[in-house]
């Protein structure tokens, strides 16, 4: 089990690459699909999933991407994603190039010894090109917002960002929404760009929905309440109608 062992991520320069207007960020790849620095990563061969970004069989992410956002895609078909990915100017990336792993898990908690992939995502971010951002996860958002964009010139404007969520997230009550903003705006002196937390899209969807703003006595059930936030979050990915 990969447990205190360098691991290496396999896929940020094609998910790079991408000439885009949307990245897709997540934090780091589950053990599987990365490179060991001891050597040959002896759980690959193992790994029956899609050898790419969100690869697991447990990951959800390609199939709510084919739901909400490109009906045409085959989840399982690293191809057809870059495809839908070139054809629709979306990026892909993740915010950790090398890491170890305290425990054999997926949870980025577990994640330890970390080195940031500044060199990949600061030169994307840098372009002003980008104006959406879908973070499979609030923690990849807060580490977004405090390793990566404080390097920036952006500025969070708070006002907008409670806006922007009200106006994209009506099923939620006012009074349920988390103190910081499941949308956040940042403002340059050229652009903004706009950051979407997503629930995880991996085996943990239903854990801590209730700091998504889910109540189980005021929304008819948790996978309505998914669908209903999954389907405003890829919209506004798309259209990037925050400014």
């Amino acid at each position: 089990m990969p447990q205190n062992i360098r691991e290496f991520h396999r896929f940020l320069e094609i998910g790079q690459a991408i000439p885009a207007q949307r990245l897709i960020l997540g934090s780091f790849s589950v053990a599987h699909l990365t490179n060991y620095e001891t050597g040959i990563n002896p759980l690959k061969k193992n790994h029956s999933g899609l050898d790419f970004f969100y690869g697991s069989n447990k990951n959800q992410f390609w199939r709510w991407y084919q739901k909400y956002l490109d009906v045409t895609i085959e989840p399982a078909n690293k191809d057809s994603i870059l495809t839908s990915l070139e054809k629709n100017q979306i990026a892909i990336s993740d915010l950790i190039s090398s890491c170890e792993r305290k425990e054999y898990s997926a949870l980025d908690s577990s994640l330890s010894k970390i080195t940031w992939n500044l060199p990949g995502i600061i030169p994307l971010l840098n372009t002003g090109q980008i104006n959406t951002v879908l973070c499979t996860s609030k923690w990849v958002m807060q580490n977004l917002e405090k390793i990566f964009l404080k390097t920036l010139t952006y500025k969070y404007n708070p006002n907008k960002s409670f806006q922007i969520q009200k106006d994209n997230f009506p099923f939620i009550k006012k009074d349920l929404f988390p103190q910081k903003p499941l949308i956040t705006i940042y403002e340059g002196t050229k652009s903004s760009i706009c950051l979407i937390a997503l629930p995880t899209p991996g085996g943990g969807t239903y854990r801590r929905l209730d700091s998504y703003g889910y109540n189980s006595n005021l929304n008819n059930s948790s996978d309505e309440f998914i669908d209903l936030y999954l389907k405003a979050s890829f919209k506004l990915f798309m259209t990037g109608q925050h400014s």
